[in-house]
This record gives structure tokens, sequence and C-alpha cells, in this order.
């Protein structure tokens, strides 16, 4: 582990721990290699761990969701785009966050979710079928590799033409060095990966919890 990790590692520790969250029988780092050759961290377990333990306990007011979000100092911005930012519009919840995340970025560590965000893998670490170089998808050689990723990234495209296009109207809220589309495809990803909502009623990014993974539960 470089020091500039366990830096990251060090302060996130600090701050779960100010703030509440308790875990039992379990450490945080281990690093993971799947299947396919790819590291990546997670948590492993000290001892035995019998069947429906509690593993993991994180306070509520810690947890990121999309209620957090909505109701959060951009509550009035999002009430100006309703189309975009209300249960009446598809993926709602994931803009919001998404939004909400880019404009926490801005704010660096005076945002309450800071040594969160940034402890989180970068874009380019994250093992994501859109997230494939051109490259990459032509050596599967498999048509409907090729066409499902075309089409998965015209959507992305499309989505974010339809969001950019709001936050760049706020640039003291969204500098344009994080409201990009780059960012964007990065944090899709850590939803389609990290997020928590099977089990509770709203689109969540739950602390130290999140280092669960799932082939490794």
């Amino acid at each position: 582990m470089d020091k500039e990790y366990a830096k990251k590692v060090s302060d996130f520790n600090q701050w779960i721990k100010e703030n509440g969250v308790q875990s039992m029988q379990i450490e945080y780092p281990a690093i993971f290699t799947n299947k396919d050759g790819y590291n990546y961290p997670g948590i492993v377990a000290r001892e035995h761990i019998p069947p429906y333990s509690i593993i993991v306990k994180v306070p509520s007011h810690i947890i990121l969701n999309t209620q957090t979000a909505y109701n959060s100092e951009l509550n009035p911005l999002f009430k100006l785009y309703p189309e975009v930012f209300s249960p009446c519009a598809a993926a709602w919840e994931d803009y919001t966050l998404i939004s909400y995340i880019m404009y926490s970025m801005a704010m660096g560590d005076k945002s309450k979710w800071h040594y969160m965000i940034d402890l989180w893998p970068k874009k380019e670490d994250l093992n994501v079928f859109y997230l494939w170089s051109d490259k990459e998808i032509k050596e599967t050689q498999s048509i409907r590799v090729i066409k499902d990723n075309l089409h998965e990234n015209k959507c992305l495209r499309d989505s974010w033409s339809n969001l950019g296009i709001i936050l760049n109207k706020y640039p003291q809220l969204f500098p344009c060095k994080y409201a990009t589309y780059d960012n964007y495809l990065w944090l899709w990803a850590l939803l389609a990966s990290r997020i928590f909502n099977s089990y509770i009623s709203t689109t969540a990014f739950t602390p130290y919890a999140e280092y669960v993974n799932h082939e490794n539960v």
C-alpha cells in the first residue's frame, strides 16, 4: 500500500470512527483478486463469522442517499427541474445523487462526504463494461458485446447531455472541473457497483459497508 493510499485509508477510518460506525470481526482494507486477475480493496474477516451475524453498523446520518442529497442546499435547484430531479423522472435518484456528489467534490475537504469520496476507486480502476476501451471491446470478437457497448454508451451520452446542460448553468455550484462527462461515467459506474438499494427505500452509498464485496459475502 503506497503512502498516499495509506493516508486516505487512515483518514477514512478516523472519519467513520468519529461518526459512530461499528465493525465486528472484520477489518478494512484487504486486497482481493478476482478471476480475471483484477485487484480491488475489500473487507476481510478476522475470525469465523456465524450465519446472520451483524458485522457492521452504520448510523443513518452518515449514509449518503437520495433523500439526503435532495434535501440538501441544492434543493431549490432540484425543484426548478422536476423533469430531471423528481420521482416522475426516470433515473431521478441517480441524477440527484450524481449532481450532489459533483457538488461535494468541488467542496473538497469541507464536504461531509470528502473522506468517503476520496477513497472511492478511480475510473481507470473500475472493471465496468461500458468503461472498456474500443480496443478492449473489439478484442472480445463478440458482435453482441460490441452492439451492447455502443448502445450503453449512447444512452449514457444522451443522459449526460440532459443533466450536464443543467449543471453547467451553475458553475458556482458545479465547476467545469467536476461537472464533466468523464466524472459522470465514473459516478455512474460507482452507482452500479457500490450502492445499497435492495434493503432500504432509497439509493444509498453506505460508508465502510460498501467495501463488503459481493463475491466475498
